[in-house]
């Protein structure tokens, strides 16, 4: 079961505090147009800024601030940096440092799913299992799979 934070006002939702900001970022993610949602952020990073200056907590932002990357596929990193920098400079490099682990993975996932591309090339055209073992260094379980999938594709 789903639940709709939507109809809920900031006084209606309670907790303490990092519950209080993960909800309303929760509530208005995907409610409020981009500059709205900006101005919800940047009060979340204020409130999280102050809350980690007391408890020294840097993951909860880190694990924060990548939720909304994921979810929010129309926020540009700069508009997030921006943000940060004018709150705390300590924030500024927790964003950078989750921005460029965001790129190496994402393009991890790009060079992996290139390779997986080829794979189903090479089987396309009659390959041996071998062969594209030797060529791309995929696992057999992961080949196996891919050449199922191309099999099923051509039937």
């Amino acid at each position: 079961m789903l639940f709709d934070l939507s109809g809920y006002t900031d006084e209606e939702i309670k907790g303490n505090a990092r519950l209080r900001i993960f909800l309303k970022i929760l509530r208005d993610i995907f409610e409020k147009d981009y500059e709205e949602f900006l101005v919800v952020l940047r009060e979340a990073i204020i409130a999280l800024d102050k809350i980690d200056k007391q408890e020294k907590g840097t993951e909860y932002f880190e694990t924060f601030i990548r939720y909304i990357m994921n979810a929010r596929n129309d926020l540009e990193l700069r508009a997030v940096y921006d943000i940060a920098k004018g709150i705390s400079v300590e924030r500024r490099d927790v964003i950078m440092t989750i921005a460029e682990k965001l790129i190496k993975e994402g393009m991890e996932k790009g060079i992996e799913k290139g390779i997986e591309k080829t794979a189903e090339a090479a089987f396309r055209k009659g390959a041996d299992i071998d062969f594209v073992v030797d060529i791309t260094g995929l696992s057999m379980d992961k080949l196996r799979e891919i050449k199922r999938r191309v099999k099923e594709e051509q039937n």
